[in-house]
């Protein structure tokens, strides 16, 4: 091999090689304990393990828990794109890609921010402190949803002949925080939304207390009924307005 093909292999190595640590730099956030701030509500991050953050044009932007960085995000028109999002997995050192995520939704733990969630980089870590299982373990979008503040509140009244409106309507990809009373009811009524099982059961209690359901409206569609568990008769009706593919998205 002559000297001078030895040394352009001996750059492109050098050049690969930087390249590669780049990468490996910008997929290891580092936060550094009682020096950071947050940049939503700007206090200083003491505990380290509840952190979070994304990479912005100017470096890693950190926040010191996941509440701050979803207000930041709802409230910032730049959003960076969610595989850019880290949070730090709480029993180990280190950050996970949000997409690798699992959110402990739970009142037990004390949080920072009083955020109520916890971050693990697997779901038995986050299971191990769900023993009781009064919390709830869900992923990045899920925690958007059941935390983040809703585009739009509807509430609607079930009774034994059904629910007024008969037809609530939403728009596709909104986050929405369903209100569902009850009227005349002399027992609980068990509900599933067909399309959306991911809702599961919903139970309406008789006493009229209100029943909080928050969905994100990603399926659209010009009618998801609300069936009633016991005789699977239709109690009301979802319209989710919007387009059904990308290329529709574009028309």
């Amino acid at each position: 091999m002559n000297t001078k093909l030895s040394s352009l292999l001996f750059t492109l190595t050098l050049l690969t090689v930087s390249l590669s640590a780049g990468c490996r730099e910008q997929d290891a956030p580092e936060i550094m304990a009682d020096v950071d701030a947050c940049s939503h509500c700007r206090m200083v991050i003491d505990q380290v393990n509840q952190a979070c953050g994304y990479f912005g044009e100017n470096g890693f932007v950190p926040f010191d828990s996941p509440a701050c960085l979803l207000r930041h995000l709802e409230q910032t028109e730049a959003v960076p794109t969610p595989d850019r999002i880290h949070f730090a997995d709480y029993n180990k050192a280190g950050f996970v890609r949000a997409d690798s995520t699992y959110f402990l939704i739970t009142g037990q733990i004390p949080t920072v921010m009083q955020a109520g969630v916890l971050c693990f980089a697997s779901e038995r870590d986050a299971e191990s402190l769900n023993e009781n299982g009064e919390g709830e373990i869900t992923d990045w979008q899920g925690y958007q949803v059941l935390k983040g503040t809703p585009d739009r509140t509807i509430e609607s009244t079930v009774t034994p002949t059904g629910m007024s409106p008969e037809v609530i309507v939403v728009n596709k990809n909104e986050i929405v925080e369903w209100l569902l009373h009850t009227e005349g009811l002399a027992l609980p009524v068990v509900v599933r939304l067909r399309g959306y099982e991911e809702l599961g059961e919903i139970v309406l209690p008789a006493n009229g207390e209100p029943t909080s359901i928050r969905m994100r409206a990603s399926k659209p569609g010009q009618g998801f009924p609300l069936i009633r568990k016991d005789d699977g008769a239709p109690v009301g009706m979802v319209k989710v307005i919007g387009a059904h593919t990308s290329d529709e998205e574009v028309m």
